[in-house]
């Protein structure tokens, strides 16, 4: 899969990475909140196209919210 959706869309769907989105991440990385799939059953929350949503994922939307680092692609 292809995380070119979260340039569009972004974890919340606002368009914007934001406060938000991390608080989305961490939402399913640790509370056991359901990630949110979109149209094609890819997992939101998954920045890092891995197949879950862990820590790896929590850094990732971290760094690219709030120190500008820019997405991988999958």
């Amino acid at each position: 899969p292809s995380n070119k959706w979260l340039y569009d869309k972004i974890v919340d769907g606002n368009g914007a990475i934001d406060i938000a989105d991390v608080i989305s991440v961490i939402g399913a990385a640790f509370r056991g909140e359901a990630p949110t799939d979109d149209a094609c059953g890819i997992m939101r929350e998954d920045v890092n196209c891995d197949g879950a949503v862990d820590v790896q994922d929590v850094i990732i939307i971290v760094n690219t919210a709030f120190r500008g680092a820019p997405l991988a692609p999958c």
